[in-house]
């Protein structure tokens, strides 16, 4: 790795040192850097080890082998499991990943991504973490979280509109395509994008520079960032767990991990039961015509009464109305019959986990589970 000394090796992270600078390489390549249990205990403490070190000045996070990260290794996520039965994304999300991202984000010196290959689910959000974003001309980025029924997390909600905007960021979030770097530099999404040859060199350089530069200012910009852009950054993690928890018992998240596993599309599954709208009368809720047991009825009037308050208001039945409301029987309206909500399903996933590969992360499938496109596709 050039001129960078192992400073330490954890089981699926490498730390280098050179001068004031760190490198932290993401070392699970037969996964393209898929996050398991492991892989978040060790970036944790490679990133604490690095910021409490006053010799480093700066960090570069990169990727060993093809990719910086594929995102979440699902096998592994899928095996813990809620008392229900549902994968325990809440758990994972909060106890695991939360630390890293608000780590980066707190660390008093700028932090780099060097992107190549995939930067996906829970990788994209790493990246993004970052203070500054470079790129490999092949490299992409992809929020593949809806490709298999679930929503951003790890921060992206927050850190991909913070860059580019609801407009764009809804477009990555709901549609799950690959982002090219250089769209993705044209977009505000990242900082620099260089020639593949070049890349590892270039960032290299860019490293040094940040860590031969003014720390404390480097600080204080960090500082001013985060309070501007990111100062609810922890009650957003939280509310992304919260709904990821919710999306990891539906439908859509069974069909799509299954049809993940067999490398096809998913198929669109009947959709969960709704709550009932406000409009749909519940069975413990009478119609308005029909009074609670022991209170007056509604007062019915007379021919003649009716008359009188029509010439003092001046507004009267119409006469399509009044046909209408002869034509209905006494005491119709009370017989209407409820509107009442589906019965929630259960949901079992017990059986999910078998017919996942034993190497499955969101991003590292994306190419087959969608029609066959060039890499570098791009809507219209």
């Amino acid at each position: 790795m050039n001129d960078y000394e192992l400073a330490k090796t954890y089981e699926t992270v490498n730390l280098y040192r050179r001068g004031g600078a760190a490198k932290i390489e993401l070392n699970r390549p037969e996964t393209r850097n898929a996050w398991n249990t492991q892989f978040s205990v060790d970036l944790l403490a490679a990133l604490r080890e690095t910021g409490d070190d006053p010799r480093v000045r700066a960090v570069l996070v990169t990727g060993a082998g093809k990719a910086f990260s594929s995102g979440a290794d699902l096998r592994e996520n899928l095996a813990d499991r809620t008392e229900g039965g549902v994968p325990d994304v809440y758990g994972r999300l909060t106890q695991r990943y939360h630390p890293i991202i608000m780590g980066i984000r707190e660390m008093p010196k700028p932090v780099v991504a060097a992107v190549h290959g995939a930067a996906a689910g829970i990788g994209l959000s790493l990246a993004l973490a970052c203070d500054l974003v470079v790129a490999a001309e092949s490299a992409f980025f992809l929020l593949a979280f809806v490709n298999i029924g679930l929503v951003p997390d790890g921060g992206s909600s927050v850190l991909v509109p913070s860059r580019i905007g609801f407009a764009r960021a809804a477009e990555l979030s709901l549609l799950g395509e690959r982002l090219p770097a250089a769209k993705a530099l044209e977009w505000g999404l990242i900082n620099r994008v260089w020639p593949d040859e070049e890349f590892p060199a270039r960032a290299d350089e860019l490293v040094a520079r940040l860590a031969a530069g003014p720390t404390r200012s480097y600080a204080g910009n960090k500082r001013q960032l985060n309070k501007w852009l990111y100062d609810q950054m922890a009650a957003q993690l939280e509310l992304e767990a919260r709904i990821q928890q919710e999306a990891a018992g539906s439908a859509d998240f069974m069909e799509g991990v299954i049809a993940f596993s067999e490398k096809r599309r998913p198929t669109s599954p009947a959709p969960d039961p709704a709550p009932p709208s406000r409009r749909q009368i519940s069975p413990n809720r009478r119609s308005p015509a029909s009074p609670r047991p022991g209170t007056m009825k509604p007062r019915s009037f007379s021919r003649s009464s009716r008359a009188a308050v029509t010439t003092r208001t001046g507004m009267g039945p119409s006469p399509g109305k009044a046909a209408s409301r002869r034509a209905m029987p006494s005491g119709a309206a009370s017989r209407l019959t409820p509107v009442t909500a589906p019965a929630p399903r259960s949901i079992s996933m017990r059986n999910t986990v078998s017919r996942v590969p034993p190497v499955a992360s969101m991003g590292s499938s994306t190419k087959t589970a969608r029609p066959a496109r060039s890499a570098g596709s791009r809507l219209a």
